[in-house]
């Protein structure tokens, strides 16, 4: 507290908050732990490296080749059998996926059964070699490698074998089968050919009977010439038809040239019967109806849309505007020109006839003559469409059983030989002599090093749980902002010199007071608090008031703790009345008791009976700190937890510094709230007092003997400021410190 009562802001300005350091926290969580950490590790390592080494038996594996041929040699010919095979990798893809068909996998598993007892049976032996089995066709080359896995090695090379036996088993007779099928339908093929030909050569008999030709050019022929004698003949009709109409009209002759009517010579003439005659309008016509044939047959699957079919009946319109040109032009000839020809001394004979019966007797006569010409132009054209037609079928059935005789002679020419199939086994199942995949090793490490750690992280979780400041260098991370005033050790199983060297840590925390402060004309006041209870704050506070009290300062100890006590209860004051009384009255009458040490009093907390909490406040303490501060030199003032008691705060308020005691394994974050608390309350503080600290991490941090040195020659030769000798009780100080020491760390903690 300064001169003019007001409390001192926080020394340094807090430093900007960091994310938690995980590997910070782990070290902390197993720091003073290692050894634990490591024999737990030795023992949870072993048992789970062995299960590791059994988890996973070594398994064996056993390998089967089948050799595919791209292409078989050939002995004459070449077939569908022994050529090259045009996308060879996806056909043996193909064979692979036939390998590890579910067809396979079922035959193969029951001689499976049959050839090892231990064999599971059923969809279970299936499923046990569908799930060992593994296919790999070689790319590029001409080998299909057949695995499987298993812990047992004889049943590894057991279902190799049985699956190539399945597969050569299944397909090898489908391609036997395939075979002798191609065979037998070659020959049921040449037979019916056979059949069908003797067949056409007695068709062709009986037409040729019939027509009285063999060949059909002659039967052409002779259809040509009864052609022209049908179109002659029916010239002649016309002529004398014409000459009747003017004999019966009276008239004697035919009208001027000028005046004749224009008579089509092919008029009622079929174009078959003009093609007869002409062999280009006869080559038209056939083409014309090759054409018709394709487009019908086309025109079944293709729409007329389609570009193929405007193409055709494109070609067929110019074949028609071809043969209607031609008709015209036929038109135009001569008909059987010259002066001498017969249709010229037809017209003649025509026109000397004068009497009209005889014209309608002769016209008679020429149609029926020409009737019987066109019977027989019919006929002839039925017979020789005929005879054309068994012509051009007998050359194709003999064609194509040229072609069956042929195709069975090469497939039985290059079937002699079945040892040169496509298809065969090149190595069987092997007994594998050593696992092909074998990780109880690994697995062992693996264990290990799980059981390792494990081990260590359930020393580690531990330590999580038993989370806090454990080590004097863990409070770094409050600096600067709360500085590290003293380190006290823990004294439950001290002997003398350890009580010793804790009374020269209590020394140096003094000392670190004094050269922080000085000495001042009124009473320094400090308020001794902690985080949590159980921190050793009641302890601390009579050490360090006995060290002050050591050194000639008059010393008083107050028990601001008005619920616990614990510092009245120490000094055996707890039934006397002291500090509560004061603040009802307002002042201190007689409530200060003497106690055993030179220098040192004590005020306690007085007699709660009635105590109200709510009639506590800054300005009553202040005002009994005030009279305090004239008759003493240095004021310390022992409350409840800081985070957990009213007394707490107000006794730090009134403050001129506060001493944060921090014991052994206290949680951090209950540290910072407290240090964020003081913030608050805008207090200094003088610092933390680390109690109850390991003996070995003192040794390691602090030196006791420069402590010693520190704190003797803190103390000015043998004479307090006000001229006394204190020489002769310098030694029972320092024991009496040492006493207070080990009785507040053993049985002291408040």
């Amino acid at each position: 507290m300064q001169g003019n009562g007001q409390p001192l802001l926080l020394e340094g300005a807090a430093p900007p908050p960091e994310g938690p350091n995980p590997f910070k926290i782990a070290w902390r969580c197993l720091r003073g732990r290692l050894v634990w950490a490591a024999v737990l590790a030795v023992l949870l390592a072993a048992p789970a490296a062995f299960v590791g080494y059994k988890a996973l038996p070594p398994l064996y594996s056993s390998q089967g080749i089948l050799v595919v041929q791209s292409e078989l040699p050939k002995i004459v010919y070449d077939t569908e059998d022994n050529r090259p095979i045009a996308r060879f990798d996806a056909y043996m893809q193909t064979q692979a996926t036939l390998l590890g068909s579910r067809r396979v996998a079922d035959r193969a598993s029951l001689l499976l059964e049959q050839r090892l007892p231990s064999w599971p049976r059923g969809i279970d032996g299936v499923r046990a070699l569908q799930d060992g089995l593994y296919v790999e066709p070689v790319r590029g080359g001409e080998t299909i490698h057949v695995y499987f896995t298993s812990e047992d090695p004889e049943a590894s090379r057991a279902a190799v074998n049985a699956v190539l036996d399945a597969y050569e088993e299944i397909f090898g007779e489908e391609s036997e089968f395939r075979t002798n099928e191609v065979e037998r339908k070659l020959r049921d093929t040449v037979r019916r050919l056979q059949t069908k030909q003797e067949s056409l050569e007695q068709q062709l008999a009986q037409q040729t009977r019939e027509t009285g030709f063999n060949d059909p050019q002659q039967l052409e022929t002779k259809q040509q010439a009864t052609a022209q004698q049908v179109i002659a003949l029916g010239d002649d009709i016309h002529k004398l038809e014409r000459h009747l109409s003017r004999l019966e009209a009276g008239v004697g002759t035919d009208p001027p040239p000028e005046d004749r009517p224009q008579l089509d010579p092919f008029r009622d003439v079929p174009l078959e019967v003009l093609a007869q005659k002409d062999p280009t309008l006869r080559g038209l016509l056939d083409q014309r109806d090759a054409l018709r044939r394709e487009i019908a047959q086309k025109g079944t699957r293709l729409g007329p849309e389609h570009r193929e079919m405007r193409t055709l009946n494109a070609r067929l319109d110019t074949i028609e505007d071809d043969i209607a040109a031609r008709l015209e032009r036929l038109g135009s000839m001569p008909q059987n020109g010259g002066a001498g020809s017969p249709v010229q001394t037809q017209q003649t004979s025509i026109e000397n006839i004068r009497d009209p019966e005889r014209a309608r007797r002769l016209l008679a006569d020429w149609k029926a003559e020409k009737a019987d010409l066109d019977n027989e132009f019919a006929q002839m054209t039925t017979g020789l469409t005929a005879l054309r037609g068994s012509k051009k079928e007998l050359e194709d059935v003999t064609q194509q059983l040229d072609d069956a005789q042929t195709q069975l002679t090469k497939h039985e020419t290059e079937n002699v030989d079945r040892s040169q199939d496509r298809i065969r086994i090149a190595q069987r199942g092997d007994l594998p002599l050593s696992p092909s995949t074998d990780r109880r090793l690994a697995l062992a490490a693996g264990g290990a090093m799980f059981g390792g750690g494990a081990g260590i992280g359930l020393v580690g979780l531990f330590g999580l749980w038993r989370y806090g400041y454990r080590y004097i260098d863990d409070l770094s991370e409050l600096q600067p902002a709360t500085p590290l005033l003293g380190v006290v050790p823990d004294l439950a199983d001290a002997g003398s010199e350890e009580d010793a060297n804790a009374a020269l840590c209590v020394h140096h925390l003094r000392n670190l007071l004094q050269v922080k402060h000085g000495r001042s004309e009124r009473a320094r006041v400090y308020t001794v608090t902690s985080p949590a209870a159980g921190d050793g704050k009641t302890s601390l506070t009579m050490a360090l008031g006995i060290s002050f009290a050591a050194v000639g300062y008059r010393t008083l100890l107050i028990d601001a703790d008005l619920v616990a006590g614990g510092l009245s209860r120490q000094l055996g004051l707890g039934h006397e009345p002291g500090l509560w009384q004061a603040l009802l009255r307002g002042s201190v009458d007689g409530e200060i008791q003497e106690t055993q040490h030179v220098g040192l009093w004590a005020l306690p907390g007085g007699i709660m009976e009635g105590v109200e909490p709510e009639r506590l406040s800054k300005e009553a303490l202040g005002s009994i700190l005030d009279e305090l501060g004239e008759q003493f030199d240095t004021v310390l003032l022992d409350t409840g937890p800081l985070l957990g008691s009213l007394d707490a705060s107000l006794a730090a308020a009134n403050s001129d510094d506060v001493i944060l005691t921090v014991s052994r394994g206290q949680r951090p974050r209950l540290v910072k709230a407290a240090i964020e608390r003081l913030r608050t309350l805008r207090v200094s503080c003088a610092g933390i007092v680390f109690n109850r600290a390991s003996w070995e991490d003192l040794r390691k941090s602090v030196s006791p003997v420069s402590l010693a040195s520190s704190s003797l020659r803190s103390v000015p030769g043998g004479h307090d400021e006000k001229g006394k000798n204190r020489s002769g009780r310098k030694g029972a100080a320092r024991r009496s410190l040492g006493g207070a020491m080990a009785g507040g760390g053993a049985t002291g903690r408040a």
